[in-house]
């Protein structure tokens, strides 16, 4: 996870259920590995800035600026830059009523 940034934008209100946050990867590098959630627990994703390899489960999803994805997160998931700059995303992890 080197040089991975996670940046939370909304209040830390565990309790509402809704996190926003900023992630960045730099250059050749990716996330740890994220442990499924509990089902119902949902994301979405919007890249700001670079390109994104998303490993959802067994599928690959290949992103860019401009580019959306949303999905349940009861499967574990990574994130990798496969671009030429950083990578900045934001991110909602929804577990509202969860």
């Amino acid at each position: 996870m080197t040089g991975f940034q996670r940046i939370l934008i909304s209040p830390q209100l565990e309790t509402e259920g809704i996190e926003f946050i900023k992630n960045i990867i730099p250059k050749g590098s990716k996330s740890a590995d994220f442990p499924a959630h509990r089902n119902g627990v949902k994301e979405y994703i919007t890249i700001s800035k670079g390109k994104l390899l998303a490993l959802i489960g067994d599928q690959k999803f290949y992103l860019e600026a401009g580019d959306s994805i949303f999905f349940q997160a009861n499967n574990k998931h990574q994130f990798e830059n496969i671009g030429d700059t950083e990578c900045h995303y934001y991110l909602i992890i929804d577990s509202y009523g969860v």
